[in-house]
């Protein structure tokens, strides 16, 4: 795929995908006319994507380095970077891959092929290497939470079925798979034993020492 046909998918996926620059899902609902007339963080993303594309175009593939020990790349366009990445992962990645450990890893090179295209990487360099796989995993993590988020918003199981998130419009199938995923009886009760870890953990008594500190102070 050219690299102007990779950003005008970028930007229909960025459309519909990301808040921000986060992973967010978004509602399968039509903005006002107001909201249209008010930039969105969403088109505010794809505004950037536009300019990142022309630099490309101008400049060619953007050169992308990791910082020695910190671990976090050196660019102008890191922020772009990493949207990248997520936007990748969201195009490539089998919906129904529940868990990373599902992920092929024939599919975490499909996304390092894709971002060679739009930057210039050494995946030689392991800094790098594990920079980006994290970024994988981050963004595979958040797009299932907004996933689940989004069927939450429905108290009736089949009126969320009706209603996909927008990444996932037109692709009934994945959805609905999610959707009994979610209503399985082994997901229900997983829940409930996280939920129950959770409650079940202690407080933080430093922080909760220290804001008593402020308090007094």
């Amino acid at each position: 795929m050219e690299t102007d046909d990779m950003f005008l998918q970028f930007e229909d996926d960025l459309d519909n995908n990301i808040v921000g620059g986060s992973s967010s899902v978004g509602d399968n609902t039509a903005e006002s006319s107001s909201q249209q007339a008010t930039p969105t963080p969403r088109r505010r993303a794809q505004s950037r994507l536009l300019e990142l594309e022309r630099h490309i175009a101008i400049n060619g593939r953007i050169p992308m380095t990791i910082a020695p020990r910190a671990e976090k790349p050196i660019s102008p366009h890191a922020v772009r970077f990493s949207q990248a990445i997520g936007v990748c992962v969201r195009k490539t990645f089998p919906v129904r891959c529940l868990k990373w450990a599902d992920i092929g890893r024939e599919y975490i090179e499909v996304v390092k092929g894709d971002l060679q295209r739009l930057f210039v990487l050494d995946f030689n360099d392991q800094a790098m290497n594990r920079f980006v796989e994290h970024q994988m995993l981050t963004t595979f993590k958040e797009f299932r939470a907004d996933c689940h988020r989004h069927f939450k918003k429905y108290s009736d199981p089949e009126e969320a079925r009706a209603n996909p998130p927008n990444a996932l419009v037109g692709r009934d199938e994945d959805w609905h798979f999610l959707c009994d995923h979610y209503i399985s009886r082994a997901f229900q009760e997983q829940s409930r034993t996280n939920k129950a870890a959770r409650q079940k953990q202690p407080y933080n008594h430093n922080i909760i020492r220290y804001l008593s500190l402020m308090m007094i102070a």
